[in-house]
Parts: structure tokens; C-alpha cells; sequence
């Protein structure tokens, strides 16, 4: 089985490399470990796999060069079917600290604004003065990341810190194909 695991934190890359070498996914222990430091280096790398695609990846939401969201809306875009799972302390609460948000604004509506934003990052658009980032729009939209992140084809979600017992109950639904969105902690 091989794993992409992307962390721009060296501690936390570490932490979910260790955890993957201790459990048994579905049988089948983890034989290949790669990683990037950032969402465009992780979209390069599952580009450059051309044979031999990852059979899961773990992908933080917060990280610098291009956030865990909007490499999710593009690894998705590329290849459906691969199981994503976000590994990231990330949740509604840390980004409504962030900003005021926009909560006058309907779920519907809002949705619909990240899924322009998301456009633009399939597109590799950038527009000035405009949100060119799905974890921005999050955070000025004042939605949860990990509701954005199931919107977007994750499979899961694991929020740091978790254990060996969450790794592999969120890991092996996943990859038993559970139906729904898988998540622990």
C-alpha cells in the first residue's frame, strides 16, 4: 500500500508516518511512505506518480504555497476515486476566530462561493482582489474546513492529535469503502 502524506510541520509529518508504520489497513500494512511539505508540492508529487498512484493520502488543511483545501479540489479533480483523509487541527471554532465571518449570509450561497473558489484553483486562476484559496473562503465565509473538506470529496478526517486506535479506525473505514465521511478526535 502506498500513502502520501503531506504536512508542512516536520513534527506532524513524523507523527502520521509513525502511526501509518503501526497499523494494518485492511489487512495490508503501509509499504510506501511519501510525502510533501505543501499542497503544491503534494499536487505535483500524486501528478509525477503516473503508474502508481498513492492508495490514500493524508493531507493537512494549513499549509503555506497552496492550503490542504484547495490541494484536495485539485487531486479530486485529477483522480476522484482516491481516498483523501485531512489530518489537521483545523475546525469551526479555530476559523471563526479568525475572522468575523459572514454569517448573514445563507449555507446555500456560501457553498456556492467556494465552489467559485474552487473553480478558480482547478482553473489555476488567480484574480486580484479576489479569494484565490478554498481555506481563505472558509475563513472569510466563516465555514467549517472540515465541512468544506467532505463537499469536496474527503474521505475522512483525523484532528491532531490522535492516536494509533483513531488512525486505524478512520484509515481502515476509509479504506474499506464505508459509506460517508469518516472522522475521529
Amino acid at each position: 500500500m502506498k500513502v502520501l502524506c503531506v504536512d508542512d510541520a516536520d513534527i506532524h509529518l513524523t507523527s502520521i508516518k509513525s502511526m501509518l508504520k503501526l497499523v494494518s489497513l485492511n489487512g495490508q500494512s503501509v509499504a510506501e511512505i511519501f510525502e510533501a511539505k505543501n499542497g503544491k508540492l503534494a499536487v505535483e508529487q500524486f501528478k509525477s506518480m503516473i503508474t502508481a498512484k498513492p492508495d490514500l493520502i493524508t493531507l493537512d488543511i494549513r499549509m503555506p504555497e497552496l492550503d490542504g483545501l484547495s490541494a484536495l479540489v485539485l487531486i479530486k479533480s485529477l483522480a476522484p476515486r482516491t481516498p483523501v483523509v485531512m489530518v489537521s487541527s483545523e475546525d469551526e471554532k479555530t476559523i471563526s476566530r479568525k475572522k468575523g465571518g459572514a454569517a448573514q449570509i445563507p449555507m446555500n450561497e456560501k457553498f456556492a462561493l467556494i465552489d467559485k473558489v474552487a473553480a478558480r484553483v482547478k482553473a489555476g486562476v488567480v484574480e486580484p482582489g479576489k479569494i484565490n484559496q478554498v481555506l481563505d473562503a472558509c475563513e472569510e465565509l466563516n465555514l467549517d474546513p472540515i465541512a468544506v473538506a467532505q463537499h469536496f470529496g474527503a474521505s475522512g478526517y483525523l484532528k491532531k492529535p490522535y492516536t494509533k486506535e483513531q488512525t486505524e479506525d478512520v484509515l481502515g473505514k476509509v479504506l474499506g469503502g464505508s459509506a460517508g465521511f469518516v472522522q475521529a478526535g
